[in-house]
């Protein structure tokens, strides 16, 4: 061979591709899967605790009297403190995320799902923590619970303490 000739050699003939439905043409992708645009489903709830003592006296005296002295004894059981207790319950489920991040706070206070937690409606604004048991004393009182799946979906979900009515005096 001569210097500065050059001497082309044939390329082998390249296979044509073969198309999988769903792949969009490409023969070694995957099927594509649908975006996750739905955000988790969040529950939020403030249940009301009920000590054991009370409830069995409740199941011991269903037939006797009934009515409004079953409330009465209650109140003189010394147990009123137990009137204001409420298990938290904060849940998230998604069905592209087994494990969506979630929050959940009172009135700015972080709690977990099944917390129990002292709640009372009130003009002072509390928050301590006594024998490990959180104490939130405020005007009104929210739980809100937030979730993000890993797609980046939000969701929020609140519960609001219900205040009793007030009894007017004139």
């Amino acid at each position: 061979m001569a210097a500065g000739i050059s001497v082309a050699t044939p390329r082998p003939a390249a296979a044509k591709p073969t198309i999988v439905p769903g792949t969009l043409g490409n023969a070694s992708a995957a099927p594509i899967p649908a975006a996750d645009t739905k955000p988790p489903t969040v529950t939020a709830a403030l249940t009301p605790v009920v000590p054991e003592k009370k409830s069995s006296k409740r199941v011991e005296r269903r037939g006797d009297k009934g009515g409004k002295d079953d409330d009465d004894d209650d109140r003189r059981d010394g147990d009123d403190r137990n009137r204001n207790e409420f298990r938290v319950v904060a849940l998230a489920t998604d069905r592209c995320d087994a494990h969506p991040l979630m929050q959940a706070s009172i009135n700015g206070v972080a709690v977990t799902d099944g917390q129990v937690v002292r709640l009372e409606l009130d003009d002072d604004n509390k928050v301590r923590r006594k024998n490990g048991l959180l104490q939130i004393a405020a005007r009104n009182i929210v739980l809100t619970v937030s979730a993000t799946d890993a797609s980046g979906n939000r969701a929020t979900a609140t519960a609001k303490l219900a205040k009793k009515q007030r009894e007017h005096d004139d």
